[in-house]
């Protein structure tokens, strides 16, 4: 009769064994689903979604600025929002322009009342700005003063984009704005995922052949 000891053991084994394949299927469950959730070509190249609080609210003559730096070319602007739950009157005005001689390359006015709470709105540039070293910058202001109407930036309280610097009025704070830009050009990610999957599948395959040579080598040695 055999020892109970060698039930235990095969008991844990089997355990183990399961526990390690339950790992791995829940790893590969993980990357096709990112393979799903993520777009296959991207043109965001910059994507800062952080958000501690929200900087406002903006009225009048009151503008949150944000410097960017432009690895490539940039075709829209995306800044997460906040409407308080509630619709705001009035309207925004929206800028982008060089912070060093103040030239102004795009510009418009947007009612307060399209903000979606807590959502990035995007701004779509009359021309893509070229990629440079020297910083561009954006900023949301008030057009007037309107009672009623609060609009705010979400942001961190401390420095989470490296390519740029977040501005109260005229005065530089702590922080980064909570944004997004796109670019021109497609981020190929469709290779990188491909690849994560496939060496996934390869690492489970190996480790259920290694399963079934030593279910094999238990069986064999019982026969002995």
């Amino acid at each position: 009769m055999l020892p109970t000891k060698f039930y235990l053991g095969k008991i844990l084994n089997t355990l183990l064994h399961l526990t390690l394949i339950a790992v791995l299927v829940l790893f590969v469950f993980v990357l096709v689903n990112q393979s799903i959730i993520l777009p296959l070509d991207s043109k965001v190249f910059v994507m800062n979604d952080v958000e501690e609080y929200p900087i406002g609210g903006i009225q009048g003559e009151n503008p949150v600025s944000q410097t960017i730096t432009a690895s490539q070319e940039i075709a829209r602007i995306g800044i997460k929002m906040a409407t308080y739950g509630r619709i705001n009157p009035g309207d925004l005005y929206f800028r982008v322009y060089d912070p060093e001689s103040g030239e102004t390359y795009h510009e418009e006015a947007i009612s307060a009342a399209e903000i979606v709470d807590n959502n990035f709105h995007e701004f779509t540039l009359a021309q893509p700005l070229p990629a440079r070293k020297s910083l561009y910058a954006f900023e949301v202001s008030g057009i007037t003063t309107t009672q009623g109407q609060s609009i705010g930036l979400w942001s961190t309280r401390e420095n989470s984009y490296s390519g740029g610097k977040l501005y109260y009025g005229e005065y530089e704070t702590e922080g980064d704005l909570s944004f997004y830009l796109v670019g021109t050009q497609s981020i190929r990610i469709t290779s990188k995922i491909l690849m994560s999957i496939g060496l996934s599948i390869l690492i489970l395959v190996i480790f259920i052949g290694y399963l079934n040579i030593q279910s094999r080598k238990g069986r064999s040695a019982n026969h002995v």
